[in-house]
């Protein structure tokens, strides 16, 4: 379709614009602008019905997993597409459309989830879309840009940025911008068990008499998870609160370290 191939000229143009020029000018002769065509796993696909697509570019971030599954008169969360895109390409993901009536319908889920060069997974955007019948808009179907971003900076752990449709060629392009957050450590987990205990406290204490002495040996991501209090500080307070967050845990408390703390000096 060629407001498929549009989308894909859009979605190179909003990589370059989502970057600084001088961090993109130094990564520009590897990144690849070739689009790719995923093939569905949904064994009855007609490339006839296609009424558009996503066109999605892993900008920043080391994998990217698509899922697309769909309900319809017939069936519930019948598999579309499942595809990990590694690459910096742009793929494409032709979709059937439907005139989308009570007994003729497709709602479309998908499912993205990035990870980090560390190989740390994301939270899972999701959202549900409906593709016309590509014989009501015989000239351009409807297309959705998604340019991925994976960051270690603060913030919500999914944002979605969605910008006014624009018209091409008789279709429209939807332009989407997601950023996935995922943080290089675990607020209290110091010594990276899965657990936020006594040990971690223990590791505070014996970090914070190493740093008077000019021998401390705490990484900066063991910093970041120890500093609970963010004061900037890894000492006796920061064990403190492990050790209050502990015994709170354990009484079946449900808020993770960071909520827990923001509740009780709201």
């Amino acid at each position: 379709m060629k407001i498929m191939k549009i989308t894909a000229a859009l979605l190179t143009a909003a990589s370059l614009a989502a970057a600084p020029a001088s961090t993109y000018a130094a990564e520009a002769p590897d990144v690849e602008t070739s689009t790719v065509k995923v093939e569905p796993v949904y064994k009855e696909f007609n490339e006839l019905e296609v009424g558009g697509g996503f066109i999605v570019r892993l900008h920043t971030g080391a994998e990217l997993n698509v899922k697309v599954d769909f309900d319809s008169p017939e069936v519930t969360n019948e598999p579309y597409y499942s595809y990990d895109i590694t690459d910096s390409r742009i793929y494409g993901f032709e979709v059937e459309g439907r005139t989308n009536t009570l007994d003729d319908y497709r709602y479309y889920h998908l499912s993205l989830t990035a990870k980090n060069d560390d190989g740390v997974e994301s939270e899972t955007y999701k959202e549900t879309f409906e593709f016309p019948d590509i014989n009501d808009s015989p000239d351009g179907g409807v297309a959705y840009a998604i340019l991925v971003d994976v960051s270690s900076e603060p913030g919500e752990a999914v944002e979605v940025e969605k910008e006014e449709p624009e018209t091409v060629d008789g279709g429209i392009v939807f332009c989407y911008r997601v950023t996935f957050r995922i943080s290089d450590f675990v607020l209290g987990d110091v010594n990276s068990d899965g657990l936020i205990d006594g040990a971690d406290a223990s590791a505070i204490l014996v970090e914070n008499a190493a740093v008077a002495d000019n021998s401390g040996t705490f990484t900066d991501v063991q910093k970041k998870a120890a500093d609970i209090n963010g004061d900037g500080l890894v000492d006796s307070a920061d064990a403190s609160l492990i050790l209050a967050y502990n015994a709170y845990a354990v009484d079946n408390g449900t808020l993770s370290i960071a909520e827990w703390f923001a509740a009780d000096n709201a």
